[in-house]
């Protein structure tokens, strides 16, 4: 029995997103496969980055692809799985932060190699440890990078010193969303900032984030906070009211911007 596909239209023209590859595969399979064929024909080799992102049918696209003749790598990092290219239901416990079941499937289907790169380049050690604090896992991360600064690590900032520090380190400001308050800084969103590298970051924690920082509270959904601390090269700044007395894993110190000394604390990570 033939399988029926019904596309509902938006505006009399438009396909919905959630069912376009749905209907890529029904048409694919309909011709023969030849559309995949024209693929191979046309490209030696396909790259697919954030594979963590993809979900629904686009698994089933990417499968239809790498049992073709056109060779495909796909890069992504389950850690920073804070997006879906669709909604649909299907392959949802293979997508996201699972995706790596989808591609133990296709290593068991003798489809693909799979080769797991845990060392990052971006940034120092102490903000590769707390990294790991933030999303703890069997797949930690270390760092190859071993820069030196004036300033390196991970810290909290007063917010009535906010205006020196930016001033003297222009950090990117980032914040969960934008119900996250950020003294009229232009700020990235932690989805936003996915991607991108900066010297320097002053981050603006919500609630939860300040809990973990404060309490060690564990954060229970940290793809976005695992995101918005893998940005920095050198160093984080976390903004708080005021600074809390010293604990096992927070050390107060001084930090001379020109010629005036200000107090903050250093987030220790081992």
């Amino acid at each position: 029995m033939e399988k029926l596909i019904i596309i509902k239209l938006v505006h009399g023209k438009d396909i919905r997103s959630n069912v376009m590859v749905e209907l890529a595969l029904y048409i694919n399979e309909k011709c023969g496969k030849k559309m995949v064929e024209r693929l191979a024909e046309t490209y030696v080799h396909i790259y697919i980055d954030e594979v963590q992102d993809m979900a629904g049918y686009d698994l089933n696209i990417i499968e239809t692809l790498m049992k073709s003749d056109v060779a495909i790598t796909c890069v992504g990092d389950n850690k920073q799985a804070t997006f879906r290219t669709n909604n649909s239901v299907k392959n949802k416990k293979m997508s996201g932060t699972y995706i790596w079941t989808f591609f133990q499937k296709m290593i068991n289907d003798k489809n693909v190699l799979m080769n797991k790169n845990l060392v990052s380049r971006r940034f120092n050690r102490e903000i590769c440890n707390f990294a790991n604090l933030v999303y703890p896992n069997e797949n930690n991360i270390s760092t190859s990078m071993n820069e030196i600064t004036e300033h390196d690590g991970v810290f909290l900032i007063k917010k009535e010193d906010v205006e020196l520090y930016y001033d003297y380190y222009a950090p990117a400001i980032l914040k969960y969303d934008r119900k996250t308050a950020t003294d009229n800084y232009y700020s990235y969103n932690f989805g936003e900032c996915k991607g991108m590298t900066f010297q320097r970051v002053l981050i603006y924690p919500n609630g939860p984030f300040l809990d973990f920082l404060l309490r060690r509270k564990k954060l229970n959904s940290p793809q976005k906070y695992y995101v918005a601390v893998t940005r920095a090269k050198y160093s984080i700044a976390f903004v708080v009211e005021i600074l809390p007395e010293n604990k096992d894993w927070l050390l107060k110190e001084n930090l001379k911007i020109r010629d005036r000394m200000i107090e903050i604390m250093r987030y220790r990570t081992v």
